[in-house]
């Protein structure tokens, strides 16, 4: 994984900004995993990366807030990043390809990549978005030996494929069991990491900007000069302004 020093984390952050999540997220792996082939990885694989480049930008610990479906009251929780066992998922370079057999269809199928979401983006329609991955995802379907399209797939066989992806690819669908602390209820709430990172680095950014911009007032520097400086100096010269 590459560092990504401040300045270059800033320019990084300058080029998602028009992008849609996906390509967002895409660029942003692309950068930090230099070695790896971003387009060949499962979805679950790009978001055990987002999750370690959000560990080493911002830490091990996940705050964050879900409102209750019951009540509709906000709960506050926090996840602890160690509890993903990401080296295991960044130990994979690949996606893999996987087979069931149910009754009489036997069909071969890889893992939804990234390529495939960045397509989902443009689908409106739920159905529409199924139909794009089985069609993009299934490699080849037989049914008693014979090719059969993927539209004459039976629902029980496209549910075992999809139990199969969630199994072999945890990291895609990320979900996190809380409790309401004003009614009790329980429930999993979905943990989207591309949009958590980017909330916390579009908050970083302009942050660091508001920084940028007290010290050119307060002192003349550039803003290559405050770039190069460390956080933690920056801070003091901050301190020395505010009091």
């Amino acid at each position: 994984m590459e560092l990504l020093s401040t300045p270059r984390l800033l320019n990084l952050w300058e080029t998602c900004l028009p992008l849609s999540p996906v390509r967002r997220s895409r660029l942003l792996l692309t950068v930090a995993f230099p070695n790896d082939d971003i387009g060949g990885l499962s979805v679950g694989q790009c978001n055990g990366r987002l999750l370690r480049l959000r560990q080493q930008l911002f830490g091990n610990r996940l705050p964050s807030l879900a409102r209750c479906p019951a009540c509709s009251q906000t709960a506050e929780w926090e996840q602890d990043l160690l509890n993903f066992q990401l080296e295991t998922v960044l130990g994979n370079k690949t996606a893999e390809q996987r087979d069931i057999t149910l009754d009489e269809y036997t069909v071969h199928f890889r893992l939804p990549g990234i390529a495939d979401m960045e397509v989902l983006e443009t689908i409106i329609a739920a159905g529409e978005k199924q139909q794009h991955l089985l069609k993009q995802c299934v490699l080849n379907a037989y049914k008693k030996e014979e090719v059969c399209p993927v539209n004459e797939l039976p629902q029980t066989v496209i549910q075992e494929m999809e139990a199969q992806m969630a199994a072999t690819d945890p990291l895609a669908d990320i979900r996190v069991l809380l409790s309401c602390p004003a009614c009790s209820n329980s429930w999993e709430a979905v943990f989207d990491i591309q949009s958590y990172l980017w909330k916390e680095l579009n908050a970083w950014a302009r942050s660091l900007f508001k920084e940028i911009y007290t010290l050119a007032k307060y002192f003349g520097w550039g803003e290559t000069e405050i770039l190069e400086m460390s956080h933690q100096r920056r801070r003091l010269y901050l301190k020395m302004i505010w009091g």
